[in-house]
Formats: structure tokens, C-alpha cells, sequence
């Protein structure tokens, strides 16, 4: 008969329950004891592990509570006391119940290990060391409290000694995959991604399944201009978690590196599907909509960004770049003022502020900005901007030398920062005509292609001689789409053009063939209602004028 049998065999049999993965049963069994007998605290702590492996949390303290009132000094159950309310994320709990653990047993190594991530997850990364420090005294061979050591020391930015502690975990568990992870991801904030991929591919290889690993090494090959692995990196990480939104949204940023702006919108759009508030996001969705002048979109994306992180300067600035560009100065105003209410010194705001607005006598942003130009702390780009802006104040005020002095100075110092040569420019010419004129019998064939439904309207030109009222004007026709400024073009013809050149080789057919296909893509990934003409404004790329008749 039960009763019969000893209790610390039926303990025995509760545990032998627990350890084979029969969880109710083995709370079943103890609960029965427990009546039988309420004053054994081995029952109430074993009871209280059964609840807390089953998600019943508020009933594993009760439990945990029942067996230290009845043994004051049970050191296990303020243990599991102490990893109860870390996990109901009651830290100050969990770190008085670890202390009451290490107050009875010293050296208790796991205790001070737990006690170290309370203390990190609680931003008290001095205590968090101290901690893992002890635990790797009182059992020097526990490579984990060596990891979280690590770890302790790369968030407090002190990267070679995180790695020297990552390293001594591996060295006591060569299969210990996630320090391989932490030293790569320590060599990458280091600047060392061809290092960091190495560890990298060895957490991998121990763990085929890591998808963290999978993201970190996707950063790392996109860091060392891997991006075409960078991207099967970040797709394998999102095969084995299709809700990863970090992985989503480098996936989104490295399209939008590659201008492939359908993938990154429809990447961007993921990482908040699967993260409503992921910011940077938003932000990066805003952008590249801004990017593309759908500023309608843009307006939306920036403004979710902004309900998620008011205090982001950056966002209100590029939300005032949009309405600006959309035609709405009052609310671009609204939020130029906004950046520099949070940034006083930040000079493109300045700058910014200066085109949608009206100076009057005595307006302290010409103080302000006089008074940043006269610290001596401002880099040459912001310099600029602020002369610039400065310029249109004094403009504004008519006040006539004070505006010709901030020009001149403003004017002075964008010639340094544009470095311009005049023979560097003359050789971009002499290798156009040079290639033109090698393949002058092919330049003037008609290249054979497939029509498309996009038409675009190239308005080309040069600065300053009216393109952009063209633009405007052809684009309020309901049929138009107004691209705005597109530099796709330059980007597709100017290396072409250096290697051709360099080789002294002919143009041919499937050279316009592939820039036209490249470029129709692009801009069939603005996805715009108008797709029978697409109009873009291209600036200053006459000198491409040949490549747009061709292709």
C-alpha cells in the first residue's frame, strides 16, 4: 500500500515523473503528498518547479513561498523563487530572492550567474559583472557564466575583453555555439566583418538552425560587399522564422542598397507587419517613398515613425523635406522648428527652416545661428548650411553686405568641399567622345528592343534653365507621373562608360539593351497608377543624351 512506502521514495518517484517529461502526472502526485503531508517543503518545492513548468507561475510562487516558510533557510526554493519572478519579469523580486539564496550558500554558482542577467537586464552592468565574476569563482570550468561575462562586457563597450571571455567559454565547450555567435558579433562592432563571418560560419556549423546567426552573418557579408550572399543569408534566417522582423528588415535595407525597391518596400512592409512599432521601418519606408516622390506615403510612414519616437530629429526633418516637396510649407515649417526645438544645432534644419520661411527683424534663429557659426565646433557641412541660411535671412531683412559675406563665405567653403576638377571633368568628356566615336557606325543604328507600356519623358537640361517648371508643369496632367529628380540613369551609364573606356572597347547592342531593361525595372518599382507615361527630371545628365536616345 502508498502508505506504507517510505515518503523520500515517493519524493523519488515524483521526480523520476518530472525528469521523464510526465509534468501533470508528477504534479498530480505531488499535490495528493502534499495533503497527506503539508509541512514537507521538499513536496511544496517540488510542486512549485511542476507549476512553473507548466506556465502556472502565480501558483510556483505560492508553492516556492509555503516551503521557505516552513525552512527559512532552503536554499533551492528561493532559488526557483528567484527564477519564478524572473520570469513574470519582477526583477527587484528575483534579485532579493537570489541574494536571500547566496546570503545561505556563498558559492552557489548558478545563483550568481542568474543574478548577473537580472542585474544586466536591469541596466546595472557594474553589479552584472561583479556577479558573473563570482559565479566563474565558484566554478571555474561553467563556461556559460563566461559567455554572459562577455556579454556583460560588450554592452559596457569594452569588446576585447568580451572576446578574451568568449573565447575561454569555447575553450571549455568547443560546441558552445552561441559564443561563437558572441565573438562575432564583438569582431563585427570591432570593425572586423571578414573575422566575424568566420565565427559565424562556425556557430552554424554546430548549429545548422541558428537563425540569429543566420542575420548576424547576413550584416557581415553585407559589410564586406557580399550582398548578393548577404541576401540568401537573411532569406535562410526567415525560412526557419518567417516573424523575424530584424531579418525582414535588413533584407529591406540591403533591396534598397541595391535599388530594388519593390523587394524593400514589400521587405519593409514585413518587418512591421510582424512588429507594428519597428521604427526604423517606418522611417526607411518614408524615405525611400520620399525617394521616389510618393509623398503621400511618405507623409504616412514618417508620421508613424514620429508616433513611435517622438523625439527623433531626424524624422521630423525628412517628414518636413516631404510636405515641402508636396507644397505644404506651413506644416514643413511646423517641423524644421521641431528639429531644432530637440537639435538646436543642427544646421540642415537651419538650413531647411530658411527656404519655407519669412525673416523678420530681431528673429533669434539668425542669433542662434551666428552664435553656432561663432563656436568653432561646427564641421565644414554644417558651416555651409548655415551660411546658406544665413544668406537668405540677411536677404530677407535686405540687409545687403551681411548677405553678399554669408554667401562668399558659404560659396568658399562648398568649393573646398566639392573638390571640383576641371581636368577630371574633361576626361569624363574625352572618354564619351572617345567611346562614341569608336562605335560611331553602331550609334547610328537603331537599337532593336521589346516596347513598353512605361514611356518615359526625359526633361534634360541644363542647371538652372528651367527643367524643373517643365516638370511641373507636364506632370499635372492626369496621365503623368513626376518622378522628381532621378540620378538611376547616371548610375547605370558611368561605370559602363570608365570600363569601356579603360578597354578601349566598342559599344553594342546589349550594352543599351541592359541599360534599358535596368531601367524600365526601376521604374516599374515606383509602382505608380500612371503606367503609361513616367516622367523624370534628369538634371544636369545631358551629357548622357546619347545613351537616352539609344536606349
Amino acid at each position: 500500500m502508498a502508505n506504507d512506502i517510505p515518503l523520500q521514495l515517493q519524493i523519488n518517484s515524483i521526480i523520476d515523473l518530472y525528469t521523464s517529461g510526465l509534468i501533470k502526472e508528477a504534479l498530480d502526485t505531488a499535490e495528493t503528498l502534499i495533503v497527506k503531508h503539508p509541512n514537507e517543503p521538499l513536496l511544496l518545492n517540488i510542486s512549485g518547479v511542476c507549476y512553473k513548468s507548466i506556465g502556472e507561475l502565480t501558483d510556483a510562487v505560492k508553492s516556492f513561498e509555503k516551503a521557505i516558510a516552513i525552512k527559512p533557510n532552503f536554499t533551492d526554493a528561493y532559488y526557483n523563487l528567484g527564477i519564478t519572478f524572473q520570469e513574470l519579469n519582477m526583477l527587484e523580486a528575483a534579485v532579493k530572492n537570489y541574494e536571500k539564496a547566496l546570503e545561505i550558500q556563498p558559492k552557489y554558482a548558478i545563483v550568481h550567474n542568474n543574478l548577473g542577467i537580472v542585474f544586466k537586464e536591469l541596466g546595472q552592468i557594474h553589479d552584472s559583472i561583479r556577479s558573473y565574476e563570482k559565479a566563474i569563482a565558484s566554478q571555474p570550468d561553467f563556461p556559460e557564466a563566461h559567455n554572459n561575462l562577455g556579454n556583460a562586457f560588450r554592452e559596457n563597450g569594452q569588446l576585447d575583453e568580451a572576446i578574451k571571455f568568449y573565447e575561454k567559454a569555447i575553450a571549455l565547450n568547443s560546441e558552445f555555439s552561441d559564443a561563437y555567435n558572441n565573438v562575432g558579433i564583438a569582431l563585427f562592432e570591432l570593425g572586423q566583418p571578414n573575422d566575424a563571418i568566420k565565427f559565424y560560419e562556425k556557430a552554424l556549423e554546430i548549429e545548422p538552425s541558428y537563425t540569429e546567426v543566420y542575420n548576424n552573418l547576413g550584416n557581415a557579408l553585407k559589410e564586406t560587399g557580399q550582398q548578393d550572399n548577404a541576401v540568401k543569408s537573411y532569406e535562410a534566417a526567415i525560412a526557419l522564422q518567417s516573424d523575424y522582423a530584424d531579418a525582414h528588415y535588413n533584407l529591406g535595407v540591403i533591396f534598397q542598397d541595391l535599388d530594388k525597391l519593390e523587394d524593400a518596400v514589400r521587405s519593409y512592409k514585413a518587418s512591421i507587419f510582424f512588429q507594428s512599432d519597428y521604427v526604423d521601418a517606418h522611417y526607411n519606408l518614408g524615405i525611400l517613398f520620399l525617394e521616389t516622390s510618393q509623398l503621400e506615403m511618405a507623409i504616412k510612414s514618417l508620421e508613424m515613425a514620429i508616433i513611435i519616437n517622438p523625439e527623433n530629429a531626424e524624422t521630423h526633418k525628412y517628414l518636413g523635406n516631404t510636405f515641402q516637396a508636396n507644397g505644404q510649407l506651413d506644416e514643413a515649417m511646423k517641423c524644421y522648428e521641431k528639429v531644432l526645438s530637440i537639435k538646436p544645432d543642427h544646421a540642415d534644419a537651419h538650413r531647411n527652416l530658411s527656404t519655407v520661411k519669412k525673416y523678420i527683424q530681431g528673429d533669434t534663429q539668425i542669433i542662434q545661428m551666428n552664435k553656432l557659426l561663432s563656436s568653432g565646433t561646427l564641421n565644414q557641412s554644417d558651416q555651409i548650411h548655415l551660411y546658406f541660411a544665413l544668406a537668405k535671412a540677411y536677404e530677407d531683412l535686405g540687409e545687403q553686405d551681411d548677405l553678399f559675406k554669408a554667401l562668399h563665405e558659404g560659396n568658399r567653403l562648398r568649393k573646398v568641399q566639392l573638390n571640383y576638377s576641371l581636368d577630371n571633368n574633361l576626361k569624363e568628356h574625352s572618354n564619351l567622345k572617345k567611346l562614341f566615336n569608336l562605335s560611331l557606325s553602331f550609334s547610328e543604328k537603331l537599337v532593336s528592343h521589346e516596347p513598353s507600356k512605361i514611356r518615359p519623358i526625359f526633361i534634360v537640361g541644363m542647371p538652372r534653365s528651367g527643367t524643373s517648371l517643365v516638370e511641373q508643369i507636364i506632370s499635372s496632367h492626369y496621365e503623368t507621373y513626376g518622378a522628381g529628380e532621378l540620378n538611376i540613369l547616371n548610375k547605370l551609364i558611368t561605370p559602363i562608360v570608365n570600363d569601356l573606356a579603360k578597354k578601349d572597347a566598342d559599344l553594342s547592342e546589349n550594352i543599351f539593351l541592359s541599360i534599358r531593361k535596368d531601367y524600365l525595372n526601376y521604374l516599374s518599382s515606383l509602382n505608380t497608377p500612371e503606367n503609361v507615361i513616367t516622367l523624370e527630371q534628369f538634371v544636369g545628365q545631358f551629357i548622357n543624351i546619347t545613351f537616352l536616345v539609344k536606349a
